[in-house]
Formats: C-alpha cells, structure tokens, sequence
C-alpha cells in the first residue's frame, strides 16, 4: 500500500500498537477493511526501530500475538506484516485478554518498548466484548502506565458506555463510534486519528 502523497507524516517518535477485532461479527470483508485502514495508519508515521515503532495483535475468541514492537524494522516490513493478518471468526470477544497481553507483553522492554517513548494502543471492535467488566479493568490497567488508548468502535453494535469508558481523556480526542467500516478508511478519518496520536 503506497503512502498517500497528500498524507502529512509524523515526524513524533512513539511505540504503538493495533489491537485488531477478527470475531465472527464481522464480516471477513470488512475485517480485510479494517487492515487495510491498519496500513493508511502505518503509513502516517515514519517507521523505523529508532523511529516510531508498530506492534499488532489480533483478537476473538483467542489472541493471536501477530508481531511485537520489535519484530520489524521497516515501514514495508510492517505493511506486509499486516497484510497476512489473517481472520479468526471467533464466536467471542475477549478483549480483556487482548488488552491483557498488550499490558503484560507487548509495552514490555524484552518486546521492544521504550521507556522514553509515549506508548500508543489503538483498538478496533465492532461490538460489545464477552467480559465488559474485566475489558474496562485491564483498559484501566493499561492507562495506569501512562498509555495513550484509542477507541475505535464499527457499526450499530458497538457499546459507547464500554468504549467510553476504555478510552483515555480527554474522550473527544480518544473514542470515536463510526456508522460502518468504509466511514473508517476515509482519509479524513486516517488524517484525525493520526493526528491526535502524533500529538
């Protein structure tokens, strides 16, 4: 996926992670959208293990740990990555655990973090998770450790109570609830999202 010409890229060091719903609510099509608006993001930031680094971990019924912060070295390297994400079709919606494995995994020194470096998540659902008070702890959890957490929900089945409360403040900045998958591929919305985090 080339980066868009007209794009703004960030120059801001960060480490950020894409927390990516493949349940079996949505629709393998839309799942592929989704990485798709996965790649726009990458292609925002400068990419380089002394830049700003892209982990990504997948997520149903099971959490797939797809690559670490560390893993690849180069913005084509992670656009590939992406790319062979592949759709889970879990018939559950354990972002407790997604979240759990971001906090205790992925923003670890052994998997690449940085300590001088803000910590970005930022998490795609297109519903309510199975275990919504253990989603908010672990959401809370992650926050405690200075994390930027993005909300990003799809469609009429999302949760605004959940994603509110997952998101950092303030909640304008945040936590945005989107009609469908193709509103989240909108360069406008790419630009949004990315300006927010290189802030």
């Amino acid at each position: 996926l080339a980066a868009d010409s007209k794009a703004k890229l960030c120059g801001n060091i960060a480490d950020i992670v894409f927390v990516i719903d493949s349940s079996s609510s949505i629709w393998e099509p839309y799942f592929k959208q989704q990485l798709q608006f996965v790649q726009q993001m990458v292609n925002t930031f400068d990419v380089s293990q002394k830049k700003t680094r892209i982990g990504a971990i997948n997520f149903s019924n099971r959490v797939v740990r797809e690559f670490h912060l560390k893993t690849h070295d180069s913005k084509e390297r992670v656009l590939s990555a992406i790319s062979e994400v592949e759709y889970t079709a879990g018939d559950s919606t354990n972002t407790n655990e997604a979240l759990m494995v971001l906090r205790t995994e992925y923003f670890t020194e052994r998997s690449g973090d940085r300590s001088d470096v803000p910590n970005i998540a930022i998490l795609l659902t297109d519903g309510e998770s199975t275990l919504m008070a253990d989603t908010v702890n672990e959401a809370n959890l992650n926050k405690e450790t200075g994390l930027s957490m993005f909300a990003v929900g799809i469609g009429h089945n999302v949760i605004q109570e959940e994603l509110t409360l997952i998101a950092s403040a303030p909640k304008a900045d945040f936590m945005y609830i989107l009609e469908n998958v193709t509103e989240l591929q909108t360069e406008a919305f790419t630009q949004l999202i990315s300006h927010k985090a290189c802030k």
